[in-house]
């Protein structure tokens, strides 16, 4: 879970045991609500999903560029670690 995350639910967040099994009253109203004020669920999960992987894929290529560089480093030094001449 991104830190940012976790920060965020430290600071308003209240922790329900249950909460994932509570049960809404009337789901299909709350969904036509949300359509009402302009809400576009499929928009939303379309968002998010976006986010999420971006989430992950951008530590991770960032992750393999500083292998490549450093993988560089150790080519530009040669075999015996010595500083090639060019």
């Amino acid at each position: 879970m991104p830190e940012k995350t976790i920060a965020a639910f430290r600071e308003s967040g209240s922790p329900e045991a249950d909460a994932i099994f509570r049960k809404v009253a009337n789901p299909d109203v709350v969904l036509e609500e949300l359509a009402a004020v302009g809400v576009d669920l499929a928009d939303v999960a379309s968002r998010l999903e976006d986010e999420g992987i971006r989430k992950f894929t951008d530590p991770h290529e960032e992750a393999l560029e500083a292998i490549r560089g450093i993988m560089g480093q150790k080519q530009d030094r040669g075999p015996t670690g010595a500083a090639s001449v060019k």
